[in-house]
């Protein structure tokens, strides 16, 4: 140590001697270092001792070079005792990471070499470290927030050196298990201390939330504008599942205590808001190289909150891992993914070798929000693999589902898609103790409790329900009795397809393998609708007919392009000059696509201007095309998931015309083409895409609703995307058109003809409003007493139901012959397509997050408490019972499922959203009232709460003159309250003997 000593005492006396007797411009240092101030200028003519604390802090604070630094980090990063600023924690290691957090980094980090950087990145990876760079980023962003001047220009490049800084320090490999070597060997309370700190530092959003708000304060208000992924917390979810990972595996498996801090770190990690994304990472990165043995050592010392967190989450992760439509036309149609199918089964009875992992499993599968509800059958065909395993819980689980099935009030309150989750898990169990244990299937089967099922099943009033329950019955009687005693209802809803396919979930004979298979990718991926489906067209190319579109045959070997037959170039456009400048032709522009993969590939490049515009222009068109024949049909439902997931994901980023109008033309094609598929999966992503914003959201359900009414046969408000007169036309973009051509120049302004969802929903729901309060304002001018509601209904129908109204009755009769002749299985597929899927995710979405109604979510996606969403969302459904009409089989059972919706969405809702929810209940109360004597007892018996409930609710309305929009709430809140007052006297007159007119 002694050589570091730049200068000897001696020769320090004789220099300050000389200094005295001639003029000098240096500066005299001491013979004690630390008694005086070091030069401003450079330290090299001075004495700077490294080696004790006090001259290193010195060396750093008197503005030292480029090699004095060096010297310095080579020090800190040695293997001395001394300078360990990462394991030991006093005020000698506070200070230099001041030291260099402070002064070095803004002066040095632009002009230090790589192993440089990293020597300081290693030297502040520890919990002081962390949390210095924490608070100053914080004084930072402060200091930026609140200055004006030339001093931000400066601020901000020291936060863009300190957030490089930090992802340098967490972006080297291994760096949260080498923070547990460091600290392993400490004493137990100080590595409890340490590793609770870096655990909130790293996991606990503390660094990431200040990383994010120190992008916001340099501008970066889009997470991945730049290289820096410390700021994005989806990336920072992702970083800390691979570390876990890591960790996980390289830790020694004897090293208990190690096992439980990194669980520790794992349940800190759940609070990010990427839950799914950190499990999904972690996990599969560890049962990838067969250590399943690791994960559950991490795991099982998790507490019972985490635990579920945690196995909630590996559900919905592993129920996108399947098949999402099966190949129905096959007997064995489970077999397609049966191999995922074992090793999810593995990896989840491994992990429920813990009994709180268990019994959690349990409360999935019985409780009213679980059991993967809108997933497919085959994350419940997993869960139930663990439940063979134990023959007491088998049978305890099988008569708690089957009591549930039975109760009236489950029955009568629970939506329709948990009540099918719960039947496929009956017939399930039903199955496997048919092959393992008949005797308990023979004493359930003629157990009361299953005949209370049957018996409450034929007496409820939702079809749905009663389909479960006869399916159930004569799955059951199929299974133990004898071909002359087994159950048959005999009719013709138990022998449909759909029908079929629950009769054939008993024979599902699933076992338990190994866990990589369910990482492995099937080579080819089917995908066939699963109810209506047209067949399949066969393997042999049919001859190409006019006007028809030749499909590619999906192989494996898709180079191939010689088996094609190519397609016939394409009409010119009319509206493109006749002559031409040929210096001025693109002659590497794209071409129109004309195969659905071309359309893919077209709309994965984002960043092409001509791509994107000639993919959302023919997106449509081409989609139309290939329903004209099977053959071609093929092509489109084998990439029906894909398509459907980029145009609902797609943003307007180059300021594309009519994009909005584009992208809904050709999402409500896809829905027309497949009802069942594209109606369910986005059902789904309207409520739990969290990748979706609020106006994404809106224009999902704008999509059903339109897809829904087009199906029906009734008019769409959409132009006709194969019109070339729109296609081609050369014009100004829309809101330019509207602006300069003078047309609805007033109406401009309105939110509902802007370029939003409500610009197609709103006019059709004005016009089902319209309709339904046309007979009752006829009625209420006839009539000459004089009341409140008769009052606001005369000056309504005076003021605004003349001659637009009138015409409504006119084009009723028109739109009804417009009808497709398959009315009947039009009405059976629109409520379990479309109708079901959507309350039912609503409501469970209510249960399982309550605060889905609120601004913000706590998985980091936006909320629903926006008045478009729950008015968009108030709309789609009263346009989809409108299409069905009061005559439908399945009116009770949508009856059923939008109350709830109502009564949440008024509760949280604006004026828009109270409009759209007296729309929706005047609606249902018109079809149930032409049921007649049926609907109105209906309404009084069966709806007599909430129609209680919704008197009050009508009062408020009526009587709050705060309410603008010229009494249009007003006039509502009347129409329905004379619907109740009908049906009230009609069913008193009937009570009492009375004709009922």
């Amino acid at each position: 140590m002694d050589g570091l000593l730049l200068r000897s005492h001696e020769s320090d006396d004789a220099q300050a001697e000389e200094a005295l007797i001639e003029v000098s411009t240096r500066y005299a240092p001491s013979s004690t270092p630390c008694e005086s101030t070091p030069p401003p200028t450079s330290t090299t003519t001075g004495a700077v001792d490294l080696s004790s604390e006090s001259g290193l802090l010195t060396a750093l604070r008197s503005q030292p070079t480029a090699e004095i630094v060096q010297q310095v980090l080579v020090i800190i990063t040695s293997a001395s005792p001394l300078f360990n600023i990462q394991r030991v924690v006093s005020a000698f290691t506070s200070q230099v990471v001041q030291c260099l957090i402070s002064d070095i980094v803004p002066t040095f980090w632009p002009v230090l070499s790589v192993s440089e950087k990293q020597q300081l990145a290693t030297c502040l990876h520890s919990p002081v470290g962390l949390g210095s760079i924490a608070a100053r980023l914080k004084s930072l962003t402060m200091e930026i927030k609140g200055s004006n001047g030339t001093s931000i220009d400066a601020r901000k490049a020291e936060v863009g050196n300190i957030l490089s800084l930090l992802q340098m320090i967490l972006g080297r490999p291994g760096v949260v298990l080498e923070m547990w070597s460091l600290i392993q060997e400490l004493d137990p309370v100080k590595r409890s201390l340490l590793w609770k700190e870096y655990c909130a530092l790293v996991a606990g959003s503390r660094l990431l939330g200040m990383a994010a708000e120190a992008e916001i304060a340099l501008g970066r208000s889009m997470p991945g504008t730049n290289k820096l992924w410390v700021g994005y917390g989806k990336r920072w979810a992702i970083w800390l599942g691979k570390e876990l990972a890591a960790a996980t595996k390289g830790m020694q498996e004897t090293d208990e205590a190690g096992r439980e801090s990194l669980g520790s770190l794992l349940s800190a990690g759940f609070r990010l808001g990427y839950t799914d994304v950190l499990v999904e990472l972690y996990t599969f990165a560890v049962v990838q190289d067969e250590k399943v043995h690791l994960l559950e050592k991490v795991l099982f010392p998790l507490l019972a909150h985490d635990k579920r967190t945690y196995f909630l989450s590996l559900l919905r992760i592993m129920a996108q891992q399947f098949t999402q439509v099966y190949n129905t036309d096959e007997d064995e149609w489970w077999k397609e993914d049966a191999p995922q199918v074992s090793g999810a089964g593995a990896l989840l009875s491994s992990i429920c070798q813990d009994y709180v992992f268990r019994s959690h499993l349990v409360e999935w599968i019985t409780s009213s929000s679980g059991g993967g509800i809108g997933q497919p059958i085959s994350i419940r065909r997993a869960a139930f693999l663990v439940i063979t395993q134990d023959p007491f819980a088998f049978q305890e689980v099988f008569e708690k589902i089957l009591n549930q099935f039975a109760d009236k009030l489950w029955i009568r309150h629970t939506p329709i898609m948990r009540q099918e989750v719960l039947a496929q898990f009956l017939l399930l169990f039903a199955g496997y103790s048919h092959r393992r244990n008949l005797n308990l299937l023979k004493r359930l089967t003629r157990s009361s409790t299953f005949l209370n099922a049957v018996s409450n099943r034929l007496d409820a009033s939702s079809q749905r329900a009663r389909l479960l329950g006869m399916i159930v019955a004569e799955s059951f009687s199929k299974l133990i009795d004898d071909e002359k005693n087994q159950i048959s209802f005999g009719v013709a809803e138990t022998n449909t397809k759909e029908a079929k396919w629950w009769k054939s979930i008993p024979a599902i004979d699933d076992s338990t393998g190994k866990i990589q298979d369910m990482l492995k990718k099937k080579s080819t991926r089917t995908i066939v609708l699963r109810h209506g489906a047209a067949p399949p067209a066969s393997s042999t190319s049919p001859k190409t007919q006019q006007g028809d579109v030749p499909a590619d045959e999906e192989d494996e070997d898709e180079d191939d392009d010689d088996e094609f037959t190519p397609y016939t170039n394409p009409e010119p456009d009319h509206y493109d000059p006749p002559t031409e400048d040929a210096t001025t032709i693109n002659r590497s522009a794209p071409q129109p696509p004309v195969y659905i993969r071309t359309l893919i590939t077209y709309l994965h490049k984002t960043d092409s201007y001509d791509h994107q515009k000639l993919a959302l222009i023919h997106s449509a068109p081409l989609i139309r095309r290939k329903l004209s024949n099977q053959s071609t049909m093929r092509e489109l439902t084998s990439h029906l998931p894909e398509l459907l997931t980029l145009l609902v994901g797609l943003h307007n980023n180059m300021d594309i015309p009519e994009f909005n109008e584009c992208q809904l033309k050709a999402v409500v094609a896809l829905v027309v083409a497949d009802p069942v598929t594209t109606g369910r999966m986005l059902a789904r992503w309207a409520f739990d895409g969290r990748s979706y914003s609020i106006g994404q959201r809106c224009n999902i359900l704008t999509a059903l609703g339109l897809g829904v009414r087009e199906l029906a046969g009734m008019p769409t408000g959409l132009a006709d995307p194969l019109d070339p007169a729109i296609e081609g036309a050369r014009r100004l973009p829309e809101r330019a058109h509207r602006l300069w051509s003078g047309e609805n120049g007033k109406a401009f302004l309105n939110s509902d003809n802007a370029d939003t969802p409500g610009k197609y929903l709103a006019p059709l729901s004005t016009d089902i409003k319209s309709a339904l309060l046309l007979p009752i304002t006829q009625k209420a001018v006839s009539k000459t007493k004089e009341g409140t509601v008769s009052s606001l209904l005369r000056e309504s129908s005076s003021r605004r139901f003349s001659s637009r109204l009138s015409t409504a009755l006119t084009d009723k009769s028109a739109l009804d012959k417009k009808r497709d002749k398959s009315r009947k299985d039009f009405l059976s597929l629109i409520p379990s397509a479309f109708f079901l899927p959507l309350t039912g995710n609503f409501f469970i979405c209510l249960r399982d997050t309550p605060h889905i109604l609120s601004a913000a979510r706590n998985d980091g996606s936006p909320g629903m408490a926006s008045d478009m969403f729950l008015a968009t969302l108030l709309r789609t459904l009263t346009l989809i019972l409108h299409a069905c009409g009061p005559y439908s089989p399945t009116l009770n059972s949508m009856t059923t499922e939008i109350w709830p919706v109502i009564k949440a969405a008024r509760i949280h809702g604006g004026q828009t959203v109270t409009e759209a929810a007296l729309v929706a209940v005047l609606l249902v109360l018109e079809s149930l009232t032409e049921k007649g004597v049926e609907g109105r007892r209906e309404i009084v018996e069966r709806w007599g709460g909430e129609i209680t409930e919704l008197w009050s609710w009508i009062d408020a309305v009526m009587n709050d003159d705060t309410v603008s929009g010229e009494g249009d709430m007003k006039v509502l809140a009347a129409a329905v309250a004379v619907k109740v007052q009908e049906a009230v006297e009609g069913l008193q007159r009937l009570l009492m003997g009375v004709e009922d007119v």
